[in-house]
């Protein structure tokens, strides 16, 4: 059968619905069947999804942290070449900030804290040493805090004009 085009096929997720890989696949199973010639690349926004569609050959790490509420969870990352001696680390903030990781009744973005970004963070410099490149991908968040729980974990303090410590939440914010 002679092809009728080629197509390369990108898709993104549809969140909460299909992941990146499973929107692409669909589409490239789609044109297939329509005499095309189909291949699929699957983009990330940053968010989940993102250490697949970056298609880089590592290891994955599982990190203990907690989610938006602070109920402990674990995390995944991505240690290039490997999880002993790696010299880039990827993260994906959704894997500790995600709004996938809070039923939708409890989610409370007022509440809600990057902290268990920053219990990655600092789990990772404290277990490695020496040169290392870590990239964060930003997205699907259920936070609002500025940044304020991650940084706090890294040893960062914020106070409010009366000097009273903040916890990193956007309630803190208001």
């Amino acid at each position: 059968m002679v092809s009728k085009g080629r197509a390369l096929v990108c898709m993104a997720a549809f969140k909460g619905f299909l992941t990146n890989l499973q929107a692409s696949h669909i589409v490239c199973n789609t044109l297939t069947e329509l005499g095309y010639e189909a291949s699929a690349l699957p983009i990330g926004d940053g968010g989940a999804g993102t250490f697949y569609a970056a298609n880089i050959p590592g290891e994955f790490l599982e990190v203990p942290t907690t989610n938006p509420l602070r109920k402990e969870i674990a995390s995944k990352v991505l240690c290039v070449p490997n999880v002993h001696s790696p010299q880039t680390i990827y993260v994906e903030s959704s894997q500790s900030c995600g709004y996938t990781l809070i039923k939708e009744i409890e989610r409370d973005v007022m509440n809600a804290s990057s902290e268990g970004l920053g219990r990655v963070l600092a789990f990772l410099f404290q277990r490695f040493s020496g040169p290392l490149t870590i990239y964060i991908g930003l997205g699907d968040s259920a936070i609002a805090d500025a940044g304020m729980g991650m940084l706090s974990q890294l040893g960062f303090t914020f106070l409010n004009g009366k000097s009273k410590k903040l916890s990193g939440s956007a309630k803190t914010l208001s």
